[in-house]
């Protein structure tokens, strides 16, 4: 009877020992998770909202033009044949 009740007991044991570690395990898994999804939430409020502080400073920085001003001597259009 006592070969019974050890192995019964060991049984038991390896069942809780394991059912421990899947649940450590698992939580591990949610935390990492958890932890990426408060980073993707940090990362759009970052780069999704303006404070109003910075836009009193960018009110003196124009933009560049990509294209150069015909006024200074550049023809609208280019016909070379014509005098």
């Amino acid at each position: 009877m006592a070969i019974v009740e050890v192995c019964t007991f060991v049984c038991l044991s390896m069942s809780k020992i394991a059912e421990q570690l899947c649940s450590k395990r698992e939580s591990e898994e949610r935390n990492g998770r958890e932890k990426r999804i408060a980073h993707t939430q940090i990362t759009h409020i970052i780069t999704h909202t303006r404070s109003r502080g910075m836009g009193a400073l960018n009110h003196k920085i124009k933009k560049e033009n990509k294209t150069k001003s015909r006024s200074v001597g550049r023809p609208a259009h280019t016909l070379s044949l014509l005098p």
